[in-house]
């Protein structure tokens, strides 16, 4: 337990220090000092807006009904768990403070986690596929033909989940009876319950028009994010196109998708920035100072929205409870 708790810190230091060879913090301070409050209110605006999405998405999938403040609330604060937790362990915070809340049990938030992230590959699988088309001299990098089958490929995972659980629950009472390696009918009753929980939830989400929001939401949320980017890669004097911004995040988007990451999130996306950017002709010290600078951003307001839910939350039990302090 204890060497898996030090292991992002290991893989930070390690990253951090392997960077420190080819950059100085003399260069962090210089790129990070061109940075206008301007530039920083905007982007600081645009990772809030894509917060809002997410929480929509959130919303739309919820168990109970749940206004947009007290979903944001959640998005917030489970968005810094998921930062600085090791192992990407701060994905199940999401269940916990959903369950607190009372908006939806374990089972149902940990499936709309699983069905959040398939959408999170196809909406930027899609954003990547019109980005290409902007950008035809990197073509051999990403040729369109196989992201479109990707995307393909993912439609059709979609629309189809609920048979491919209806497919392993048949597997699982074949393969697996009572007694037979040591679980009991009991304990195997409740697994059976949870695959055709699965189905049903599935089934409801493969609703068409759910369907639509979500993938109209996903889109709007990973866009609003790159338009974060945009803006802080413009301030730092790289001039991209907006369709190279996508491009050349995508290796740090998709670091996400570890299993492991760095304390705070930092190391693996900068690793996943630089290769990116380097690749579309960004000089490598640069990339690399460039992914440094704008991970510190995303973190800080990470942070500063968690912080603000968490003050919103404790005013808002205390103001409840004297107030019914106050009317008994």
């Amino acid at each position: 337990m204890k060497f898996k708790k030090i292991v992002p810190v290991i893989l930070t230091v390690f990253i951090f220090w392997f960077f420190f060879q080819f950059i100085n913090f003399k260069h962090l301070i210089s790129m990070s000092v061109k940075l206008s409050w301007k530039s920083v209110v905007s982007a600081t605006a645009l990772y809030f807006v894509s917060n809002y999405f997410r929480a929509e998405r959130f919303r739309l999938l919820s168990g109970k009904p749940a206004s947009i403040v007290q979903m944001l609330r959640i998005v917030f604060l489970y968005g810094f768990y998921n930062k600085v937790l090791p192992f990407r362990t701060g994905e199940i915070s999401y269940a916990f403070l959903m369950k607190k809340s009372n908006y939806s049990t374990y089972t149902e938030s940990l499936s709309t986690l699983l069905i959040t992230r398939i959408y999170d590959v196809f909406s930027a699988f899609l954003l990547l596929l019109i980005a290409l088309l902007f950008s035809r001299e990197v073509m051999p990098l990403f040729h369109p033909a196989l992201i479109a089958s990707l995307l393909l490929v993912i439609v059709v995972i979609l629309y189809n989940l609920p048979y491919m659980f209806k497919i392993i629950e048949v597997i699982f009472h074949r393969i697996l009876i009572p007694d037979r390696f040591g679980i009991s009918s009991e304990r195997l009753q409740s697994y059976s319950n949870r695959i055709q929980f699965l189905i049903d939830w599935f089934t409801k989400t493969s609703n068409s028009m759910v369907m639509l929001k979500l993938a109209v939401l996903s889109f709007l949320m990973w866009l609003s994010l790159y338009g974060t980017f945009f803006i802080l890669m413009s301030q730092l004097g790289f001039y991209l196109p907006f369709s190279g911004i996508v491009i050349g995040s995508v290796f740090a988007n998709f670091s996400n998708l570890l299993p492991v990451s760095g304390v705070g999130g930092f190391g693996t996306m900068e690793a996943g920035w630089a290769v990116g950017f380097t690749l579309l002709g960004v000089n490598r010290n640069d990339a690399i100072a460039t992914g440094v600078v704008i991970n510190l951003f995303i973190f800080l307001c990470t942070a500063g929205f968690a912080l603000i839910a968490l003050l919103v939350t404790i005013y808002t039990k205390k103001y409840l409870h004297s107030s019914d302090e106050e009317e008994m």
